[in-house]
């Protein structure tokens, strides 16, 4: 399991017992179960920075995809173990319009086995409190992944 955390909060953040930092930034660690009700955290976590959020992670024939939110879009990065992760950078830029105008949020990547059909589905926040989000759906290029990830 891939997750996201960080170990502060920014200044503005309304929890007032957490530590707080104004460099915080998220992080994205690994866990591993026998039986989904016990986690052991592997010992090199994290596994990747990028202020990485709301991760969603799937496996190809070679490599893993990792897709993650970010204020100026969704992000992907590639791995062959799962461990070590490469950005490629920006996957799906907001469009500049209201509906997502403060970014995407908890991103999830969808291929078809045939690679024929690759969506992507983001929570489209057009408001700073993130309780108003709507659902995009993004059609993908098939060959896409393959130019921006380097383990394929």
């Amino acid at each position: 399991m891939w997750y996201d955390g960080r170990k502060d909060l920014p200044p503005n953040a309304p929890d007032t017992d957490a530590p707080k930092s104004p460099t915080s930034k998220r992080s994205v660690g690994y866990a591993t179960s026998r039986d989904g009700l016990r986690w052991t955290r592997h010992g090199k976590n994290p596994v990747y920075g990028d202020d990485a959020g709301g991760v969603h992670v799937i496996r190809t024939e070679s490599c893993y995809i990792m897709v993650y939110e970010s204020h100026i879009g969704t992000k992907i990065a590639g791995s062959r173990d799962g461990l070590s992760w490469k950005s490629s950078g920006i996957l799906v830029k907001p469009t500049g319009t209201p509906v997502d105008k403060h970014g995407h949020v908890t991103p999830f990547l969808l291929v078809e086995k045939s690679r024929s059909l690759l969506l992507l589905f983001a929570g489209a926040a057009n408001a700073p409190t993130w309780n108003r989000n709507s659902i995009a759906r993004i059609s993908l290029e098939g060959e896409v992944l393959k130019k921006l990830i380097g383990c394929e």
